[in-house]
């Protein structure tokens, strides 16, 4: 028999170190994978497979392939399993178009995955905030928002911001609140505007600021005979209504039924004849006299100037909902990013916001400029004063003058009578 040989020295020393942090005094270690390695993975990931996520990446299929491979190799385990018991990277995911399984990703594979991605946010974070120290002026703002907020609103504001920082470039994102809120707590997104419920989970990495106050109003079209005979209604009237409602499991929907409630309307008793998904779409349907619905008065604006749709008011009813702006209490946040809050967002607010988002640094940088506006204000009304007292001085004068000649002196004061 041959006997069992120990592995070799050269074969050991092959196998990937444990990476640990280094203690108080001791050098770094350096991880055994790259950051293109990382980035190889979450975008295979992302897409669902190579030729797709190296297409994300602007690199070739087998470049990428290449770089997941050596992740393998340097981690020491593999990172995809195209068993049929291994867990769907994405539950979602469909087969390709030659029908191959989507890929999967082992149990080592799901952990690194979510450690790359929160690694290349740092790094996408780390990058920002050394371009931002030295480009105050410029950069790029990424802004979330809701679908009515980011639909209706914030391209208003971009708009104005953009018109006055035209070097600044502006992303938006516009999704559900939670997806939005989970990009701005990972670093994803700067700033954003949302008309939804922050969920709770999410509460502890957020500041949360009131922003607004968002109305759902009933229009009709202009042809419905609500539209023809009275402006306003009783609230037993709207059981006698056909609603088109947003879908129910919509974050509006929600948001809709939740206020409706509180103000004793049973939305079991509605008659709803039609849901959509979208806004515009349930305009659209009103507009055709579908039915009737209650939208963001954000959303129909154009509709009620150009006179195509009817606004209904209801009595001793009004349904509202709070809209808030959402920032990361941890993540780095441009300038750009507060300038675009604290001019555009809160300009007429409260300050209070600002609590936690503008450093010391940055509040001792507007002392002087302050200094400097009270300075010429104080100027300004110094010299408005000067020539007030000017002013009164030259009409007492005058009023004397013309006392005397009312009296029979023609003489002007201050000359002697002859």
């Amino acid at each position: 028999r041959t006997p069992t040989r120990a592995p070799s020295s050269e074969k050991a020393s092959k196998r990937p170190e444990a990476f640990h942090a280094p203690r108080c005094g001791e050098a770094p270690d350096v991880p055994p994978f790259t950051l293109q390695q990382l980035a190889a993975l979450c975008a295979v990931v992302r897409c669902g497979g190579f030729v797709r996520g190296a297409r994300a990446l602007g690199t070739s299929q087998p470049t990428a392939t290449r770089a997941v491979k050596a992740l393998e190799a340097a981690v020491g385990c593999p990172l995809f399993d195209a068993s049929p018991s291994a867990s769907l990277v994405d539950a979602s995911a469909t087969p390709n178009r030659r029908g191959r399984r989507p890929l999967r990703l082992t149990e080592a594979g799901k952990l690194l995955h979510e450690y790359s991605e929160r690694i290349l946010d740092l790094a996408s974070e780390s990058t920002a905030a050394l371009h931002d120290l030295h480009h105050m002026e410029t950069g790029r703002i990424r802004l979330g928002a809701s679908q009515t907020t980011g639909t209706y609103l914030m391209p208003k504001l971009i708009g104005t911001f953009h018109r006055e920082y035209p070097q600044v470039s502006v992303a938006l994102e516009v999704d559900s609140t939670r997806r939005v809120c989970a990009d701005v707590a990972r670093g994803a997104l700067d700033v954003a505007v949302v008309g939804g419920d922050v969920p709770r989970e999410l509460e502890s990495a957020l500041v949360i600021t009131p922003y607004a106050e968002d109305e759902f109003a009933l229009i009709v079209s202009t042809s419905h005979p609500l539209a023809k005979k009275k402006r306003t209604i009783e609230k037993r009237e709207l059981y006698d209504l056909d609603f088109v409602a947003p879908l129910e499991c919509s974050t509006i929907a929600t948001v809709q039924n939740r206020t409706l409630e509180f103000n004793r309307i049973n939305t079991e008793r509605l008659n709803i004849v039609l849901e959509f998904n979208s806004i515009e779409a349930i305009k659209s349907a009103v507009q055709f006299d579908l039915g009737v619905a209650f939208v963001s008065t954000l959303s129909i604006q154009k509709e009620l100037r150009l006179g195509l749709l009817q606004r209904v008011h209801v009595k001793d009813l009004r349904l509202t909902r709070s809209l808030r702006v959402v920032t990361s209490k941890e993540r780095f946040t441009s300038r750009a990013a507060k300038r675009f809050c604290r001019e555009f967002l809160f300009r007429s607010n409260d300050k209070s916001w600002e609590d936690g988002l503008f450093d010391e640094e940055e509040i001792v940088e507007e002392i002087p400029r302050k200094s400097k506006e009270i300075k010429e204000t104080s100027a300004e009304l110094s010299r408005i004063e000067d020539l007030y007292k000017t002013t009164e001085a030259e009409n007492v004068a005058s009023l004397g003058e013309i006392e005397d000649i009312l009296l029979g002196d023609s003489k002007p004061r201050g000359e002697k009578k002859s």
